[in-house]
């Protein structure tokens, strides 16, 4: 019956040609059940067929209540699951941290990824566009953001490495020590001796720390 109704409004919003129909929010659409995949699928389906049928397009909004530290992350990652956006035609994520607002295509099945529109609120008043980056600034971006990442968290291992070893020297006699020294697992360790932040020089008992890399 819903099928049927809904297939009904396509008819009647082609009669008026409306191109654009918004669903807000999907959760009330499916009576709570957002984390079921045959709900979202048999949604999905449903709308396609409006498409196919009568040319309107449908957008599903879903609200998230993700924490601001989750600014920037992946649609999947925001909402918990991928329900959804494995089944969507398109996904874009809206998110708000403090005055700044993006929009962010994060999948796209006839375009591209990663674009971004960025907003800035003045004054709890309206939205005021403020820029837009393509596909591959934003791969560009997101690249230089795990360098960054990947670099404090090399420089804080290190640091912590040093801190251990000022009560236990033998810190730095094998890798297996440094893993146990830091709780990771030894495959850690050797990406840092890969990447050249700690080092055993020829004919020593052990390894040591490449001092030029850290940031004091």
């Amino acid at each position: 019956q819903m099928e049927a109704n809904w297939l009904d409004l396509g008819e009647t919003l082609k009669e008026q040609d409306v191109k654009l129909l918004v669903v807000d929010a999907t959760k009330g659409l499916v009576g709570g059940q957002v984390g079921k995949q045959e709900i979202a699928d048999s949604v999905i389906d449903l709308f396609a067929k409006i498409r196919r049928r009568c040319g309107v397009t449908t957008v599903l909004i879903a609200h998230s209540s993700a924490h601001k530290k989750d600014f920037g992350k992946p649609a999947d990652e925001v909402m918990g699951a991928s329900t959804w956006t494995h089944s969507a035609r398109h996904v874009v994520v809206v998110q708000s941290n403090t005055n700044v607002t993006f929009a962010r295509v994060t999948k796209s099945n006839w375009g591209p990824t990663g674009c971004n529109v960025q907003f800035d609120r003045v004054s709890d008043g309206p939205l005021t566009f403020r820029s837009v980056n393509t596909a591959r600034e934003y791969a560009e971006q997101q690249s230089r953001k795990r360098t960054q990442e990947q670099f404090t968290k090399r420089t804080e291992q290190v640091k912590a490495l040093i801190s251990s070893a000022e009560h236990d020297p033998g810190v730095w006699k094998t890798q297996r020590s440094m893993a146990n020294a830091l709780g990771v697992s030894t495959s850690e360790i050797n990406h840092m001796v890969k990447g050249g932040w700690v080092t055993k020089p020829k004919g020593a008992s052990g390894y040591s720390p490449d001092l030029t890399k850290l940031d004091w």
